[in-house]
């Protein structure tokens, strides 16, 4: 009977270590969301700028179709190098 409540405690804090890990891990995440938000708002605040200041001629050029690639890429090298970091 000792061992079975020497397991049911080893258990317990087991869980409760793994649910400490779980709630900072939580809090990382959220961080990192709200930073990528950030700088989401940032950079389509300069490309909102960069757009006036070039002004279309009826459609998209080049260099329009360049600034949203590198957008998309830069968004996915945030959000690639934030889950290396874990």
């Amino acid at each position: 009977m000792t061992k079975l409540i020497q397991i049911c405690q080893k258990n317990s804090s087991k869980i409760n270590t793994i649910i400490r890990n779980q709630e900072r891990l939580e809090t990382a995440l959220n961080d990192q969301k709200n930073q990528i938000s950030e700088i989401m708002s940032i950079l389509d605040a300069q490309r909102d700028t960069e757009a006036e200041t070039k002004g279309t001629k009826g459609g998209k050029s080049k260099g329009e179709e360049k600034d949203e690639f590198y957008s998309v890429n830069i968004y996915d090298f945030i959000i690639y190098n934030s889950f290396i970091s874990f």
